[in-house]
């Protein structure tokens, strides 16, 4: 009989250890059965106002093991309440050499917080673009060089925008566009959009903000200004020299060089016009038509004068073709700078 109850507790024992190891455990209030793919099922049923609560200790720093001390398993799961170091309030988690703080390490929808400029940061460590897509479309790309693409996925400068750019500001001097260079980086370009309707531009230094009023003005209706910086002046044409001399083609003190149509000053003489084609081959002679109060003369003494003339690349004498006077003489062919004898009838 003893012998039928040792068989009888024996076959009880390996039933129980048995069951024990392929099963499932639960713990709940309403006795229902574990899930079978759990370990360990906790069911906060009927009520379901019942958590589970982590081991909470004062962690010290990500890289210390303290208060746990040596031996510390791996995914061992605590919940940190010290501020300390590295380390702050939340879930940690041991990954065999540090705490690894849970999901804080990845970027939020809705912000992080202790995160340190000089280790987090959002891009890649590899040499790979940047790339932010809307609606699953590429629009902003930051190549592995640096430069930055709007609108590209290209960009062969720091940045490059295929597109419009809309500058706004609550100033109503309007807003700017600032450009600096030159050595040691000290001049300043600006151009801004002024509240009178033109767009204008002026140059400044870095770090003097002072205002010097635009040396070049755009309007709206195509017009432009030159010269025109602390006057309201608005232009009637298209093209407006308010202060200083206009000129194109090549300017030189020696006559004989480029083409040229001057208005203003040139070479020590008052209220000139120019127009003259030039040339610098030896004792060759170009026509020059001046009007003004010397007229850029060489030999000659005039004033308020208008001439016509040929000139020579290599000599100081000229030949008057037409000259006329403000007393109303006119002369053709004058000796007063000889250079060939006239020869009219």
């Amino acid at each position: 009989m003893k012998l039928i109850y040792k068989i009888l507790l024996i076959t009880t024992l390996i039933f129980i250890i048995k069951n024990s190891y392929s099963q499932s455990a639960g713990i709940n209030n309403t006795g229902v059965a574990p899930n079978p793919s759990a370990l360990l099922d906790i069911d906060a049923a009927p009520n379901n106002n019942k958590g589970l609560l982590i081991p909470r200790i004062p962690l010290t720093a990500t890289a210390n093991n303290a208060p746990i001390g040596a031996g510390i398993a791996n995914s061992l799961l605590v919940f940190n309440t010290a501020t300390a170091n590295d380390v702050y309030p939340g879930y940690y988690y041991w990954d065999g050499a540090k705490w690894v703080r849970l999901v804080d390490d990845a970027w939020q929808t809705l912000g992080n917080t202790g995160t340190n400029p000089a280790t987090n940061f959002l891009g890649t460590i590899d040499n790979q673009d940047l790339v932010f897509r809307t609606n699953n479309l590429e629009q902003v790309r930051i190549l592995a060089n640096g430069n930055t693409g709007i609108g590209t996925p290209t960009p062969t400068e720091k940045l490059e925008i295929n597109g419009h750019v809309h500058i706004n500001t609550a100033n109503p001097d309007g807003g700017r566009l600032i450009w600096r260079g030159g050595a040691g980086g000290i001049l300043e370009y600006r151009a801004r959009v002024h509240p009178d309707g033109y767009l204008g531009f002026f140059p400044g230094e870095v770090g003097n903000p002072a205002f010097i009023g635009d040396v070049f003005k755009l309007y709206q209706n195509g017009r432009a200004v030159s010269g025109d910086q602390f006057t309201g002046f608005v232009p009637t044409q298209q093209f407006t020299v308010t202060n200083g001399n206009f000129q194109l083609g090549e300017a030189s003190a020696i006559p004989g060089l480029g083409r040229e149509l001057i208005f203003g000053e040139q070479w020590e003489n008052t209220d000139i016009l120019t127009m003259k084609r030039v040339n610098i081959a030896a004792d060759v002679s170009n026509i020059e038509m001046l009007l003004g109060d010397n007229a850029q003369n060489s030999n000659d003494t005039g004033i308020d004068r208008f001439v016509i003339k040929g000139i020579n690349g290599t000599t100081t004498n000229e030949d008057i073709i037409v000259s006329v006077q403000s007393n109303g003489a006119v002369r053709i062919g004058s000796q007063k700078i000889p250079r060939t004898a006239p020869n009219f009838t």
